[in-house]
């Protein structure tokens, strides 16, 4: 008796363990292709990734019923003392496996410069970064010259969770005569930098 309810038990654990992670599958499927349909015309490398590793992310949703199948055999193998934990585990761990951070590195994906009395600009620059919240979210621009120096910095105060992408500005730019191009990168709070980035050439010059 003993032995039959703690097969019982195991059942019901790998019951609970798949759902969840088929769950956060199609979470995570939602959210991929929100992403993907509220890109711009023009798709920056970021959007065209999420693309292409769509069916990656979402293969262990279709193969849920195989998985299903899987398990209830491994149930019905049990009383020669194989356990449905055991044959369930590594598939939900493989798709969990799967699941990308929902926030990723922030992007650049537009930037407009004007010139202003005085010599100096005005930036208006474009972000694309899934906020979470305070814990993970862009927190600021740079604009660098072509050595790396950084010539701006734009804070953004606060997580832009239902605002995306969006767009901010920062004017009285100075940057020195010799300098013709400059570069546009955002930071978020958790990579720091290493998303997409901006070179453009400044208008008058």
């Amino acid at each position: 008796m003993r032995s039959a309810e703690r097969i019982k038990a195991q059942v019901l654990m790998a019951q609970v363990l798949m759902a969840q992670v088929l769950m956060a599958q199609v979470l995570m499927a939602q959210v991929l292709m929100a992403q993907v349909l509220m890109a711009p015309v023009h798709i920056a490398p970021v959007h065209m990734a999420r693309v292409l590793m769509a069916p990656v992310f979402m293969a262990p949703v279709f193969m849920a019923p195989v998985l299903m199948k899987r398990w209830r055999g491994g149930a019905r193998r049990c009383a020669c003392g194989r356990s449905p934990v055991r044959t369930v585990l590594p598939a939900a761990l493989v798709a969990l496996a799967a699941l990308p951070a929902l926030a990723g590195e922030a992007d650049v994906e537009a930037v407009d410069v004007r010139p202003e009395a005085g010599g100096t600009y005005r930036f208006d620059v474009t972000v694309a970064h899934a906020d979470e919240g305070w814990d993970h979210h862009a927190d600021q621009w740079e604009v660098l010259d072509e050595d790396g120096t950084v010539l701006a910095t734009r804070v953004l105060a606060h997580p832009h969770v239902d605002e995306q992408p969006f767009a901010r500005s920062l004017g009285g730019v100075a940057v020195s005569d010799g300098v013709r191009h400059v570069v546009v990168r955002a930071r978020d709070s958790v990579h720091g930098h290493g998303g997409d980035e901006v070179r453009l050439a400044l208008p008058d010059r």
